[in-house]
């Protein structure tokens, strides 16, 4: 590819870096792990969308 920019060694650390957050808070997120254990799905369904905004 001709007109890509390049970029340096240090750049692309800080990307992958990045990169690992966000896929280390997804995989969290999918596992349950990001949220309060104490509450259960009956208490999610108590909570009313309008009172989020």
């Amino acid at each position: 590819m001709k007109n890509t920019p390049t970029m340096s060694i240090n750049e692309t650390k800080q990307q992958m870096s990045l990169l690992a957050s966000i896929l280390e808070s997804y995989e969290s997120l999918v596992t349950g792990r990001i949220g309060n254990p104490e509450l259960t799905k009956e208490d999610y369904v108590q909570i009313d969308p309008e009172e989020m905004e």
